[in-house]
C-alpha cells in the first residue's frame, strides 16, 4: 500500500533546473526491505542495538506488519517506523492497551 504518490521535484545534480521525476513516498515494508532497514537504524543510533530489537520485534505477537512503515526517496529506503502493541499495567492492576514507537 503507498501513502503519497510520485511528484516531478528540481534535480540537484547540476542539471541547470531541469526537472526529473522524484519517487517520493510512504509504504509498508516488505521483506525485501530488511536490510536496509537495518542498516538504516545502525547508522542512525550508531550501533546495532536498536536495529536488533526491530528483527526481535517482528518476530513477536506485537508485531503490526501494516505499521512498520518505510520512507522512499528515488525509490531507496531513507527512514523507517514501527508501532508495536503494548500492555500498560496500571498500580491498580487495571490494563490498557497501546501502541509503542520503537526504536527510540
Amino acid at each position: 500500500k503507498l501513502y503519497n504518490q510520485s511528484t516531478w521535484k528540481k534535480s540537484n545534480r547540476g542539471d541547470k533546473g531541469n526537472k526529473r521525476m522524484i519517487y517520493e513516498g510512504i509504504r509498508e515494508e516488505n521483506e525485501n526491505d530488511r536490510k536496509a532497514i537495518f542498516k538504516i537504524i545502525s547508522q542512525a543510533f550508531g550501533r546495532q542495538d536498536e536495529a536488533k530489537v526491530v528483527e526481535l520485534l517482528r518476530d513477536s505477537d506485537e508485531y503490526i506488519p501494516a505499521l512498520s512503515l518505510v520512507a522512499m526517496l528515488d525509490y531507496t529506503i531513507t527512514c523507517h517506523i514501527l508501532f508495536s502493541k503494548i500492555k500498560i499495567i496500571a498500580d491498580n492492576g487495571n490494563e490498557f492497551y497501546s501502541l509503542a514507537l520503537a526504536p527510540l
